[in-house]
C-alpha cells in the first residue's frame, strides 16, 4: 500500500482494493449547520461485510436510489456508460446528467429522503451474512 504498478488492474485486483478501502473508511456524518461531512472515527462497515459488495455495487445502488427519487429512465440510462468514441456533445451531456443524478442521490441520502427504502438491501445483507 505504499506504491503503484503502472499496469491495468485485473478485476480481482480492483475487487481486493475495494474491499480493503471499505474496511478502512470511517462512518461519515453530515453536519447540516456546518454544511460539511465529518468522520466519526467508527468504521464504515465490519470487515466480514466487505466481501458483500462487488465492483458493480455502487452503480447498481445509485441507479436504484435514483429510481426511488424520481429520475426517469432516459436520464438513468447514462449511469455506468463510458463511450470514448462518442462525440464531445454527447460526453458533455452525459457528464451533466450523471452529475445531476449523483448530486440528487447524495442530497436525498443526506436529507434521509423518505422515498429511500433500504429494507430490501438490509434483508439481502442479513441473508448473505447468515
Amino acid at each position: 500500500m505504499d506504491g503503484v504498478r503502472e499496469v491495468m488492474a485485473e478485476y480481482s485486483d480492483a475487487s481486493s482494493m475495494t474491499k480493503q478501502l471499505l474496511q478502512e473508511l470511517e462512518f461519515p456524518l453530515y453536519e447540516e449547520a456546518e454544511g460539511q461531512w465529518i468522520t466519526t472515527g467508527a468504521g464504515l462497515i465490519d470487515g466480514s461485510l466487505a466481501v458483500y459488495w462487488s465492483e458493480h455495487s455502487e452503480r447498481n445502488l445509485v441507479n436504484n436510489l435514483a429510481t426511488l427519487l424520481g429520475f426517469d429512465k432516459t436520464q438513468r440510462d447514462y449511469l455506468g456508460r463510458w463511450m470514448p468514441e462518442q462525440a464531445d456533445d454527447y460526453l458533455r451531456t452525459s457528464r451533466a446528467i450523471v452529475g445531476s443524478i449523483q448530486r440528487g442521490v447524495a442530497e436525498g441520502v443526506r436529507r434521509r429522503d423518505p422515498r429511500i427504502d433500504e429494507s430490501e438491501i438490509l434483508q439481502n445483507i442479513r441473508e448473505y451474512l447468515s
